[in-house]
Parts: structure tokens; C-alpha cells; sequence
């Protein structure tokens, strides 16, 4: 694992598993450009994200495990995940491996991009 960012984005992955939307809202930027999987379009800045996470988890509760991360550029990084999804009973209802580009500037994600493998 070699990103200078390596420290920061497990800390987001951090956050996001804990589903502590104040936390998680720290890391990105005010005009973040961030993958909605759902409608297969883009959210655009905090509150859009807020509020698609939120709704998220009302049913479901993903965890996302980095499990390698490399640096493309000095501030490009892609993390590859392992992802269970979990119904709000604890019963598995998805589960893929992802990989997970990060673009961030002055320690703010601005751009996440999500790619299944």
C-alpha cells in the first residue's frame, strides 16, 4: 500500500462502516463529485451525499473493507475493496469486490469513482 493519502482514506472507510455521516462528511469537499450506484448518474457536493447515505441506510448496512490501495498520481488513489451488504437483520444480501478512485485536494476527497470487478 503506498498513498501518501493511505492513513486518511481507511479513516473515511472508517467512518462510512460506523454509518457516522458527520464523520464521513469531513473527508470530502463542500463540491464533491461522488457515484450514485443506484441510477447510475453522479451526486453532486455534501448535501447530496448526506442525503443518499442516509437513505441508504435506512435498509441496508454496507461495510467496506480496503483491502489495497496505490497511488496514480500524487493526488489520485484507488482502493480496492471487499463489500458485504447486509440487511438490517445482519443476513448478507450482496457482496462484490470493488475498486474505489479517489481524487483528492488539500486532504478533501472532491471525486470518488466506483468501478465493480
Amino acid at each position: 500500500m503506498n498513498s501518501k493519502y493511505q492513513d486518511f482514506i481507511f479513516q473515511a472507510y472508517t467512518a462510512f462502516n460506523r454509518q457516522d455521516i458527520k464523520a464521513l462528511l469531513a473527508f470530502i469537499s463542500d463540491g464533491v463529485s461522488w457515484p450514485d450506484d443506484d441510477d447510475d448518474h453522479r451526486l453532486h457536493g455534501k448535501d447530496a451525499v448526506r442525503a443518499y447515505w442516509l437513505k441508504k441506510w435506512e435498509t441496508t448496512r454496507p461495510y467496506d473493507k480496503p483491502v489495497a490501495i496505490s497511488a496514480l498520481s500524487e493526488e489520485v488513489s484507488v482502493v480496492r475493496i471487499e463489500q458485504l451488504v447486509y440487511d438490517l437483520d445482519g443476513a448478507v444480501i450482496s457482496e462484490g469486490i470493488f475498486e474505489h478512485t479517489f481524487e483528492i485536494k488539500d486532504r478533501l476527497i472532491v471525486r470518488m469513482d466506483l468501478t465493480k470487478l
